[in-house]
C-alpha cells in the first residue's frame, strides 16, 4: 500500500495557502485539532518531514458530528474514516526521510488540551492547526486571567474559561458543566475536594448521586442519561404548585 485513501477533497481547497505557508514557516511541533481521514497531517508530515523531524499531535474522538450522521450532509462511517487515518499515516511514513512521531489523542479536544497544559506544554507548540466541530457553543471556550475586586479570592490573579453561548436553544448548561468537572477531576482529583464528600455540593446537586459520578469518571452520556430520569421522576412525584410558578 503506498496511496493515500481519501473519501474526500476538502483539504484541497486550503492546500494552496499552506504550500505558501510553509515555504517560509517550517514548524517541528505541531497540534492539529480534528484529524479526520489525515489528509492535513500527511500533507505536514510529507512537507516538512523532507527538511527535518517534527512531532505531531492529532486530536479526535472519531465520533463524528450532525454532519456526519445517517440523515447529515456530508454522511460517513466514522469507523472506517479512523481506520483510513492510520493507514494514511502508514503510507506518510514510506514517504519521508527524517524520522518523525505523532501523537494519536482520542478524546475531546477540551480534556486533550488541558492534559497537554497538565503536562508542561503551555509554549510547546509552534503552529496549532484547528478544524474540529464546526458547532459554535464546542469552539468559543475563550481562556481568560481577571483579578476579582471581592471574595476570598480579591486581589488574587486568577485563571479560568469564559463561555459565550451563541445558540441558547442548543446549549445544554448540565451537559457543559458536567463536561468541565469531569476534565477537572480527571486531570486534578485532588484539588476538586469532591472525593472527600462536598454538603455544599451536594446540596446544589440536589444528592451526592452527581458528585459519585463525577468521582468514578462515569462517561458524560450516562450522567445525562441519569439526569433526565431524576427529572422525570421529579415531575411525577412534586405538586404541580410550586411557589416559584
Amino acid at each position: 500500500m503506498n496511496e493515500y485513501k481519501f473519501s474526500n477533497s476538502w483539504f484541497q481547497v486550503a492546500k494552496p495557502v499552506w504550500d505558501r505557508l510553509l515555504t517560509d514557516f517550517r514548524p517541528t511541533k505541531i497540534l492539529e485539532i480534528g484529524s479526520f481521514e489525515g489528509a492535513s497531517a500527511c500533507y505536514m508530515i510529507e512537507k516538512l518531514g523532507a527538511h527535518h523531524s517534527i512531532d505531531l499531535h492529532c486530536v479526535d474522538t472519531w465520533e463524528g458530528g450532525i454532519e456526519h450522521a445517517a440523515d447529515g450532509t456530508f454522511s460517513a462511517n466514522m469507523g472506517q474514516v479512523e481506520k483510513r487515518f492510520h493507514e494514511n499515516l502508514a503510507v506518510a511514513r514510506t514517504k519521508v526521510s527524517h524520522p518523525f512521531s505523532v501523537y494519536v489523542h482520542r478524546f475531546r479536544s477540551d480534556i486533550v488540551l488541558a492534559t497537554l497544559l497538565a503536562q508542561g506544554k503551555a509554549n510547546y507548540f509552534d503552529l496549532i492547526y484547528v478544524d474540529g466541530s464546526h458547532k459554535a457553543p464546542d469552539v468559543l471556550f475563550d481562556a481568560v486571567v481577571f483579578q476579582p475586586a471581592s471574595s476570598k479570592f480579591k486581589g488574587e490573579r486568577c485563571e479560568g474559561v469564559k463561555l459565550s453561548v451563541t445558540d441558547r436553544k442548543t446549549f445544554i448548561p448540565f451537559k457543559t458543566g458536567a463536561a468541565i468537572l469531569l476534565a477537572l477531576q480527571h486531570l486534578y482529583p485532588e484539588k476538586t475536594g469532591l472525593q472527600k464528600g462536598n454538603i455544599f455540593f451536594d446540596r446544589l446537586a440536589g444528592s451526592p448521586l452527581f458528585r459519585e459520578m463525577i468521582c468514578k469518571q462515569v462517561p458524560l452520556d450516562d450522567i445525562m442519561v441519569e439526569s433526565l430520569r431524576q427529572i422525570e421522576q421529579f415531575s411525577r412525584t412534586t405538586p404541580v404548585k410550586l411557589l416559584y410558578q
